[in-house]
């Protein structure tokens, strides 16, 4: 049976958060790994990865995050980086560390992405888009 592929409505929203992170990024070659607990063009908790993180560490800090959240039943988490969205050894520790954090929770079988300045990849099934040219954010006027 063929892995499920991400549906139209999460496509866009993953769409979404590559344009958001070409934004937040702008032209900076060193780009931050980041990995997100929450909803994708919504509330999420970001934190911070270092190499030096353990498995039993990385489960511990998403497990933490998700205390955070009244309800984990409708979040993902995600990871953003450098590079093109294919999989890569961090995408694989963080989910592996997503299972276990959300398996804590109760929820089981979580959507984990990764998402670059080139596309998303959902690491469980390997689907993934990409594009040649990512156009930022329009800019938000202050009111």
């Amino acid at each position: 049976m063929d892995a499920p592929k991400v549906s139209p409505t999460t496509a866009t929203l993953l769409r979404d958060e590559v344009r958001r992170f070409v934004t937040e990024c702008g032209t900076r070659r060193a780009l931050p790994t980041l990995v997100h607990v929450g909803v994708l063009a919504g509330h999420r908790i970001a934190l911070p990865v270092d190499t030096s993180y353990d498995a039993g560490l990385r489960a511990d800090l998403l497990t933490r995050a998700l205390d955070r959240f009244d309800d984990p039943t409708p979040l993902m988490a995600w990871l953003t980086r450098a590079g093109f969205p294919s999989v890569h050894d961090a995408d694989l520790a963080w989910l592996a560390a997503a299972d276990l954090g959300f398996g804590r929770h109760g929820v089981h079988q979580v959507s984990f992405f990764t998402v670059t300045r080139h596309g998303w990849l959902d690491v469980r099934t390997g689907d993934a888009r990409s594009w040649q040219r990512v156009r930022p954010l329009p800019a938000v006027s202050p009111d």
